[in-house]
């Protein structure tokens, strides 16, 4: 059996992703990236991963319909969805679909840490927080 790896970070934004790599990295977590949904789908075929952090990917609607994919083929995979629209129903869609938690753009890292650890660690994701 495979060992999954700690993080997949799919995000179509160059700078975003390097900083969410930069980040993680400087946590001693193992982290893959990619731009697209299509991408994600290419490497979870490879190899498993423990949380998968996605954005949402508005215009198409690809973040939840990634969710779902992930749910059905890695159900133990952990995703955290990250958007930028204050879309209280996305949320709901999300966490309803399997998503182990949200997060509002922009976040401090901080905030993205509180989230991912526990999700690292097979933990209960923490309270959602909801938009201002």
């Amino acid at each position: 059996m495979v060992t999954p790896a700690p993080v997949l970070i799919v995000d179509g934004h160059p700078h975003m992703t390097a900083m969410l790599q930069r980040f993680l990295t400087r946590q001693h977590v193992d982290v893959q990236a990619v731009c697209s949904p299509a991408d994600a789908h290419t490497v979870l075929a490879q190899r498993p991963f423990r949380v998968v952090l996605t954005e949402d990917f508005a215009t198409s609607g690809d973040g939840l319909a990634l969710v779902r994919h992930i749910r059905q083929t890695v159900p133990g995979t952990r995703v955290i969805l990250m958007t930028a629209f204050d879309a209280p129903e996305l949320w709901h869609t999300a966490l309803a679909e399997g998503a182990y938690a949200c997060l509002a753009k922009p976040f401090r890292l901080q905030d993205l840490w509180d989230i991912v650890q526990p999700a690292l660690q097979g933990l209960p994701a923490p309270a959602v927080r909801t938009y201002n």
